[in-house]
């Protein structure tokens, strides 16, 4: 996993190059530890092991479900402020692409958002990104951003517009600083999030992709999607690397 001595040479690379680097410290992955000849930093095995959603799933928001066709019990209810969203992955803590997504979020290993972000073109979500005009992220308070000194959303925005050409754009702002969603029920998510978005600059795109790390209840790309439409947006879109796996696929 992450250390002290990995994210230091990952530092030194930046600063005097990966030839010289390779002389002290062979690129290897970041979760099995296997020597790599190129510098990325999870192995093509590993992304290969990652668990993919596949069908059946809710039409709407991408949740595994128990047969095709339909929605999900809270799609149902017909209050959902994007258009679509999909997700990668399962997140199972303790599995290949949690470890990985922690790793990035919470250890500071920014360097495994470039091959994170290289997931959006496979499965579900790669269908999503041909639909976009532009794209921007899910953005941190101002309190918690300076607390991580930096936002995985952002980082993954930035190298899918780069490794796909889409337009990256900014405008909201996490104007309240809210409990960790982690923490809290489905009803406390929702209300915890409500109002606590706004956006500095009106929209000029019409579809619009909106990306985050982790899709839960979907509370906080809710609340965002419905920032972005009040901003100009038209239709908003949702990828996230990874959907929280649920006890049992429901309908």
């Amino acid at each position: 996993m992450g250390s002290f001595l990995e994210k230091l040479s990952r530092e030194f690379a930046r600063r005097v190059g990966y030839p010289i680097l390779d002389i002290f410290y062979p690129p290897h992955c970041y979760l099995c530890g296997k020597s790599l000849s190129t510098h990325r930093y999870i192995c093509e095995s590993c992304l290969d092991s990652f668990e993919k959603i596949t069908d059946p799933i809710c039409e709407k928001c991408g949740k595994p479900a128990l047969q095709s066709g339909g929605v999900c019990e809270e799609c149902a209810k017909g209050n959902r402020e994007f258009f679509l969203a999909r997700s990668f992955g399962l997140y199972r803590p303790g599995r290949g692409l949690a470890e990985a997504i922690a790793g990035f979020k919470y250890e500071g290993e920014k360097a495994l958002g470039s091959d994170l972000a290289r997931l959006f073109d496979r499965g579900k979500t790669g269908y999503l990104l041909r639909k976009a005009d532009a794209l921007t992220y899910v953005p941190l308070s101002r309190n918690k951003r300076r607390d991580r000194k930096f936002n995985q959303a952002e980082l993954l925005a930035r190298a899918v517009s780069r490794e796909n050409d889409i337009p990256l754009f900014r405008t909201l702002e996490k104007t309240e600083n809210t409990r960790p969603q982690a923490e809290l029920s489905r009803e406390e998510r929702l209300n915890n999030v409500r109002g606590s978005f706004a956006w500095e600059e009106t929209v000029d795109y019409d579809s619009v992709l909106l990306i985050d790390d982790v899709f839960t209840t979907g509370s906080t790309v809710d609340e965002c999607s419905k920032v972005l439409k009040d901003a100009g947006a038209e239709r908003v879109y949702v990828v996230t690397l990874a959907r929280s796996y649920p006890e049992s696929r429901d309908g």
